[in-house]
């Protein structure tokens, strides 16, 4: 029997990804203020918008012309802002900003959903008004989590940057750790904030947010590269080098060789902070290998060859997370669609169009596979079976899953830009 072409995979994909979008719409409720895009048509994680997955789901609806959502979306969030300039990644319906913490920040995206969202409507006044809201978001994250080389750190438990129990920052303390996906994250919204700089004819502001987006581009390549693994990893600040293998230094043979090579260094593939010579050879040794990020049904969330991985359902949280928090989100093997979706992106910005082309395909599969197994997506599948893991009815980034195609076929719908 013939499997399925990757046209039939992605009609199959596109027609319950545009369905999933219109089941979880959602009228303001509580202190969420606007309407908003709910992270599941299940049961979990109800009436709860939070950054990153708010974000993914907007920009796929975006893509069809919806641009609403990404409206409501910047707008939800801005209705807490702090005069400081911080702004919180979650609200719940009932209990507010404070969903986990007054202080919790973590995936900074308000920035990109603002480039883009003007790049797709032209709204000039809307872009104006942002403009100095998310300066002050930035300038908050380069004083608030200041680390050193002019980098940023997450500077709370593990689960601040979104990887719940991301592994480094589960065994050393996450104070210790200038994690590489911030840091390239900051890289493009720094980029994105020069572009609405010049759209709206301020050049001179628009050049000192990309100088600041060079600097920290230099500073990502210079202190969170392995030239022993070629790899980036985390920056360990208490030896003030990169920590990817057990022990004093990274190393290539033996035991623990690539025990924190993280799903957290794939963005700065994604954002295009990696030098092409670096973002070559990490492509080539781990992304596209099997033994290390490479999953017949996308990417991995750390290396198959990490003595960490595994893919349970329900993941162990971090030795300096709190103990009532016990994550369902693990993120130390299974395949998640947001990392694949950084993963395709930096394929094909480096160049490797073919290989991106397959990882969407395979990501296709995924998905047509946990339709096939339970009439949904979950959150994550394991990594060597495909199998659904947790949150049945998951929506969120997972409808990014049938847009990889339109960046590579020229006979579907053109996507929205990315990157500035």
């Amino acid at each position: 029997m013939e499997s399925p072409s990757p046209r039939t995979e992605w009609i199959r994909g596109n027609t319950y990804i545009r369905s999933l979008g219109k089941r979880i719409l959602r009228r303001p409720d509580g202190a969420i203020r606007h309407p908003y895009l709910a992270i599941t048509a299940g049961s979990n994680y109800g009436g709860l918008l939070f950054c990153w997955d708010n974000y993914f789901s907007a920009l796929r609806l975006a893509a069809d012309g919806d641009t609403v959502h990404l409206r409501n979306f910047l707008d939800n969030m801005f209705e807490y802002r702090r005069p400081d300039g911080f702004i919180p990644n979650a609200i719940l319906v009932d209990g507010g900003p404070n969903y986990f913490q007054p202080g919790f920040t973590c995936q900074p995206f308000l920035c990109q959903a603002s480039a883009q969202l003007l790049e797709i409507t032209g709204d000039l006044d809307g872009a104006a008004r942002d403009l100095p809201i998310l300066e002050k978001f930035i300038d908050f994250w380069f004083s608030a989590h200041r680390a050193p080389h002019g980098l940023c750190r997450w500077d709370g438990p593990a689960y601040y940057s979104g990887i719940d129990n991301e592994i480094l920052a589960s065994v050393i303390h996450p104070s210790s750790i200038v994690s590489p996906d911030l840091n390239a994250y900051l890289y493009a919204e720094l980029r994105s904030l020069g572009h609405i700089a010049s759209k709206l004819n301020d050049e001179g502001k628009a050049g000192k947010f990309r100088d600041r987006a060079e600097m920290l581009k230099e500073a990502v390549n210079r202190h969170l590269w392995s030239d022993i693994i070629g790899s980036f990893g985390a920056l360990d600040t208490s030896r003030d080098s990169v920590r990817i293998s057990f022990g004093d230094g990274d190393h290539l043979e033996g035991f623990g060789a690539f025990a924190y090579l993280s799903g957290s260094a794939l963005p700065v593939l994604y954002t295009g902070a990696a030098s092409r010579e670096h973002a070559r050879e990490m492509i080539e040794k781990y992304v596209l290998s099997p033994d290390h990020f490479r999953s017949p049904f996308g990417i991995r969330s750390l290396s198959r060859s990490s003595e960490y991985c595994n893919c349970a359902v329900i993941g162990n949280p971090g030795r300096f997370d709190e103990y009532c928090r016990t994550t369902n989100s693990n993120w130390q093997g299974p395949v998640w669609i947001p990392l694949g979706w950084m993963t395709f992106h930096g394929l094909l910005h480096y160049g490797f169009k073919s290989e991106a082309a397959a990882l969407s395909h395979d990501i296709l599969k995924s998905i047509c596979h946990s339709l096939d197994v339970q009439g949904s997506l979950s959150e994550n599948v394991d990594g060597d079976t495909g199998a659904p893991l947790y949150a049945k009815e998951y929506a969120s980034w997972n409808m990014l899953g049938d847009l990889m195609e339109r960046y590579i076929d020229d006979t579907l719908p053109p996507p929205p830009k990315l990157f500035f």
